[in-house]
């Protein structure tokens, strides 16, 4: 039997998470938010942690939101750690999320739903499949607050290759994206603007 809980952080500048890991003790700065699940399934808690990154300098263009997923592989810990998950904004409808779906799987959620004209949100399903994350999902919606009728949206299941566009279906290859392997070019086509 699966069992999640889902944590609500009220974040404050010096917002923290610490794991313990293997081989050492890693404090996480800069809180966006925390889900909680066992994924694994092996009886314990995992935990998955987003966060601003702590590079100040923009190297790399290293300013988004870090993901950090602790799994607790018999009570040991393993850490995964990808970077620039998600895009990160500073103000109220700018910040990512994290949520689990009805099946498990984690939903990491960015947007900007407060800032100029055109608005947008983005979801990526992450699944735990043969003891690693794959990105499973790819959801994305926009509009101009200023056109009427200018809704765009796009959902696909990469696993299986079934998408929706606008309301009408679309078929892709089927993916198997493993979490690391994650960035923005593999994006399908089909979900561009």
């Amino acid at each position: 039997m699966k069992f999640s809980v889902t944590l609500s952080i009220i974040l404050a500048a010096n917002a923290t998470f610490t794991f313990t890991t293997q081989a050492t003790q890693v404090t996480i700065k800069n809180l966006f938010a925390v889900e909680i699940s066992d994924w694994n399934n092996d009886g314990s808690m995992d935990k998955a942690v987003l966060a601003r990154s702590e590079n100040k300098n923009n190297i790399d263009n290293d300013d988004g939101a870090v993901l950090y997923i602790y799994l607790s592989n018999d009570h040991q810990g393993t850490l995964i750690t990808k970077k620039n998950i998600a895009w990160a904004g500073a103000l109220w409808g700018t910040t990512p999320t994290l949520s689990l779906n009805k099946s498990g799987s984690l939903l990491i959620h960015s947007m900007n739903e407060s800032i100029g004209r055109n608005r947008w949100n983005q979801k990526l399903t992450l699944s735990y499949r043969n003891n690693k994350f794959i990105v499973s999902g790819y959801n994305y919606a926009s509009y101009d607050t200023l056109v009427k009728d200018s809704q765009f949206t796009c959902d696909v299941n990469l696993l299986t290759g079934k998408g929706k566009l606008n309301d009408k279906t679309f078929h892709i290859a089927k993916q198997k994206i493993a979490l690391e392997d994650w960035n923005e070019k593999l994006i399908p086509k089909k979900c561009l603007e």
